[in-house]
């Protein structure tokens, strides 16, 4: 939880609504560290609802609960939520020729890349919203699934929290940095 710009992430509990029609419920076990994290808590990307807030749109989990209408999961099933920015440039060195990239979200404006691969390979890149296309982020979780996509990752704990944002602010980071939750 993130209770003011520039103060310390607190471990909390927290109330968890019933998922609503057409929704699940997601008991997160790992959540990536990203950028959009760091203007957050600088104060320098505004929050539609203002802090206190819990942060972390790059999460991993099992599905807990599931709301009316919901046919294609159920609980139990392993899902991910993925991110952007270099995620995205990264996406567009690994994928393989005319394979397909789907940004989810926007937590940045513009990002560089490398526009003669981009190009030359016949890569598709799509937007998709939190209302985007569901199929698209399965897709994305198939290819993950089938080991057709490996991410570079390092895994910190809880606690290392604040250190893995500043080594992001500083660009010392390689890949994705997550953090596992306590039991």
């Amino acid at each position: 939880m993130l209770d003011g710009v520039n103060e310390p992430f607190r471990l909390t509990e927290v109330d968890v609504p019933a998922p609503g029609t057409g929704q699940v419920q997601v008991k997160v076990r790992a959540a990536g560290l990203c950028h959009s994290d760091v203007g957050v808590q600088e104060g320098v990307i505004p929050t539609p609802h203002g802090l206190p807030m819990i942060l972390g749109h790059e999460a991993s989990g099992i599905i807990s609960a599931v709301g009316d209408g919901v046919t294609d999961w159920k609980v139990g099933d392993a899902v991910v939520v993925a991110g952007f920015g270099t995620t995205t440039t990264g996406a567009i060195e690994a994928v393989k020729r005319g394979g397909r990239i789907v940004l989810v979200g926007l937590g940045r404006t513009d990002f560089p890349f490398e526009s003669f691969e981009f190009v030359m390979r016949n890569i598709d890149l799509r937007g998709a919203s939190s209302m985007g296309e569901p199929e698209h982020l399965q897709a994305v979780i198939d290819m993950i699934s089938a080991g057709d996509l490996t991410i570079q990752a390092s895994q910190i704990e809880f606690d290392e929290i604040a250190d893995g944002l500043e080594r992001l602010k500083r660009g010392e980071v390689t890949g994705r940095l997550f953090a596992t939750l306590p039991e």
